[in-house]
């Protein structure tokens, strides 16, 4: 009956899962099948809920109430984080920025600062430093990001 209610690709998930529930008969081997064509980590767990919930004849009200607390929960925490990675974005921005302003500034005080950063061994040093911990940065950002 609710089938019509839902979009793809879930439809067609739900659609198969009661054409293999109604045709095997065993609604664990569907639900294990469905589970393992799902790829969201959530949307795994809720199956999972779901089967256990068809196993031991749960109260599905109860479930699904929770269910739903937990992804409001985990929506909020993503955007969350989502926030918190812009806000990193945005920072490293503007310390390149002022990086850049910095050199400005005084290679306006030093006239031969570009040979001193790249002719020099402290001045390697200090480039050196500061491209990896932009570097790591961008990997952390990013990692983060796939994370989340």
């Amino acid at each position: 009956k609710t089938l019509f209610y839902i979009r793809e690709p879930l439809k067609t998930l739900v659609s198969d899962f009661c054409n293999e529930a109604e045709s095997s008969g065993n609604i664990q081997m569907a639900f294990d099948n469905i589970i393992f064509r799902i790829e969201h980590v959530k949307c795994r767990e809720i199956m999972r809920n779901f089967q256990v919930c068809s196993k031991y004849e749960a109260n599905y009200d109860t479930v699904v109430k929770d269910i739903r607390a937990s992804m409001i929960d985990y929506l909020e925490i993503r955007n969350e984080r989502k926030s918190i990675i812009n806000n990193a974005r945005a920072e490293i921005v503007i310390l390149v920025l002022a990086a850049a302003g910095i050199v400005t500034l005084f290679s306006e005080i030093t006239s031969d600062l570009p040979n001193l950063l790249m002719g020099t061994f402290i001045g390697n040093i200090i480039i050196f430093y500061c491209c990896i911990v932009l570097v790591i940065c961008f990997v952390l950002m990013i990692t983060f990001d796939k994370r989340g």
